[in-house]
């Protein structure tokens, strides 16, 4: 891991903890940040990857089959039809990742349950946000 010190903290866009040497064969992504920060556009991308991001997808590109368990996760309680969702998503799938902006919010809850798990958090530019208010 690398250590956050001051001099790695320089924003240029991305920050890594783990270099690309350790990235695990078999691993599942979870996308996650605010609203309008462009998950949707990273879902996208990664399914032109061909990494699986979900059979049913929903209107906002959101995997539909683990929206079911959402109310439960922020209630958090993690079921074992979840579970089965997980294990049957690790044994077709080598790589996949689940879009859902919030869920930082029962993140704690679901990480042990994944493979490898690679967060990848989605900010908005707060500069580009004031800039477009003033328009």
């Amino acid at each position: 891991m690398i250590n956050p010190s001051p001099e790695n903290l320089y924003n240029d866009g991305q920050f890594l903890f783990y270099d690309h040497e350790h990235v695990a064969d078999k691993s599942t992504f979870l996308i996650i940040g605010q609203a309008r920060a462009g998950t949707t556009m990273l879902s996208l991308l990664l399914k032109e990857m061909n990494i699986f991001i979900g059979e049913f997808i929903g209107p906002v590109h959101e995997d539909n089959e683990f929206q079911e368990f959402v109310d439960d996760l922020n209630q958090k309680c993690v079921s074992q039809k979840f579970l089965s969702l997980i294990k049957k998503r690790n044994l077709s799938c080598d790589k996949w990742a689940w879009k859902r902006p919030d869920i930082f919010k029962y993140l704690n809850h679901i990480i042990p349950h994944l493979r490898n798990p690679r967060i990848i958090c989605i900010f908005r530019d707060p500069v580009t946000i004031a800039s477009r208010n003033i328009i």
